[in-house]
């Protein structure tokens, strides 16, 4: 007996002798992963993999720790920025110190998200139903960063310019726009992290949604500041300038690009062969949210129409109008 137990001990040494070289080769090539020589992608990945992971109760490691420290870095910013700039030094009403802080947080998050953005899109080939597989890790990491991101402001922009602010009891219909547009936006990102495809086509939604919000939100502040500021040339100009660039980025990404953009991504989700890489009734709703950020541009999308032809030349008809936009309507092209 001991003789014909020899060959299965010598076997199963072989197996865990093979078993530790494949996990070794595998580590090997990790090691020997080359990262572009781009700073964008370097930064964006090297940080990503500097936090140790944290995954969401009752999933198979689904990894959440890059959305949770992104959400706690922005309302970090975001109450110091309101204390020692708003407060402190500029010496603005709460209010409007509150108002303009919740801009300047999301500015610096469109500013950080959307160099990335670029990179990530034009570093590999344009497949918007692809599955991660076919990518290298790095290009995996730097998009998993990116939806991280990108979803950790959305959940620290509900909490601290809603919940907190306003409490559950009190929100209006406005308010709830908003929120499901940021409860749609995370689902999307969500999902398509989740079954490691179509992360090209959310990445697209996001480079057309994120592009016009520095515009929006410096408008908002440059807004708030000609209360404070009134015989500003400055400030007046700044934000003349600033309003035309919205209303024309908006006019053209929303009114004729993002409408291209979206009959294509339909067009991929339903016909194209990596469909399959998407569950039919995810690709649906996808379908549906895309379609209803843009009914939800209309009025906006007249409204911008509107101040680019106060900027035509020779147009006296409306000279007072520049800058004089409201706040809350402003805002309510972020939809």
């Amino acid at each position: 007996m001991a003789t014909q137990n020899r060959p299965k001990s010598s076997n199963s040494s072989i197996n865990n002798t093979n078993k530790h070289g494949n996990k070794n080769d595998n580590e090997k090539k990790e090691k020997e992963e080359v990262i572009p020589n781009n700073f964008i992608i370097q930064s964006w990945v090297k940080i990503y993999r500097s936090i140790p992971p944290f995954y969401l109760p009752g999933t198979h490691k689904f990894n959440v720790s890059f959305t949770m420290v992104t959400a706690a870095l922005l309302y970090t910013f975001r109450v110091v920025s309101e204390r020692t700039l708003f407060l402190s030094i500029l010496n603005w009403p709460p209010d409007a110190a509150q108002e303009a802080v919740g801009s300047l947080a999301a500015s610096v998050h469109s500013l950080l998200l959307l160099p990335a953005l670029f990179v990530a899109l034009t570093s590999q080939p344009y497949q918007l139903t692809g599955h991660m597989k076919t990518t290298p890790k790095w290009w995996q990491d730097l998009v998993t960063a990116e939806l991280q991101f990108c979803t950790g402001y959305m959940i620290y922009d509900s909490f601290a310019s809603y919940f907190v602010p306003k409490g559950i009891l009190s929100l209006q219909g406005t308010d709830y726009l908003f929120l499901g547009h940021h409860l749609a936006t995370i689902v999307y990102m969500t999902q398509c992290r989740y079954v490691q495809a179509g992360h090209t086509s959310a990445m697209m939604c996001m480079l057309l949604g994120e592009f016009t919000n520095p515009f929006q939100n410096a408008n908002i502040i440059l807004n708030l500041a000609s209360k404070f500021y009134p015989d500003s040339i400055w400030i007046a100009a700044a934000d003349s300038t600033i309003e035309f660039g919205f209303a024309f980025f908006y006019f053209a990404i929303r009114a004729i690009i993002m409408p291209i953009f979206f009959v294509q991504v339909t067009y991929q989700l339903l016909f194209a062969e990596t469909r399959i890489n998407i569950p039919f009734a995810m690709r649906l709703w996808w379908i549906f949210s895309i379609f209803v950020v843009e009914v939800g541009s209309y009025d906006w999308i007249v409204e911008s129409w509107r101040i680019l032809l106060t900027y035509m030349p020779g147009n006296t008809s409306n000279d007072d109008y520049h800058g004089a936009a409201d706040n809350d309507m402003i805002r309510k092209a972020e939809l």
